[in-house]
């Protein structure tokens, strides 16, 4: 996932204006943009952008959002 996530991230320079993350729990793997709050610069938030959750008994990955 990290290299998955690194080739789509923006360049270094714009990070702190619009970045991407991820957080895996259980099966699932979210994928999020981080961006600053529009009111408070010096607080991030997060954009939920895509879920993929692994269905064992199926062997596949299911794909939300």
């Amino acid at each position: 996932m990290d290299d998955f996530l690194e080739r789509r991230r923006p360049p270094t320079y714009m990070r702190e204006e619009r970045d991407l993350g991820y957080r895996i729990e259980g099966q699932s793997i979210e994928m999020f943009e981080i961006r600053p709050h529009w009111r408070d610069s010096q607080k991030k938030i997060e954009q939920a952008v895509a879920k993929m959750t692994y269905v064992k008994q199926k062997d596949l990955w299911k794909v939300f959002w």
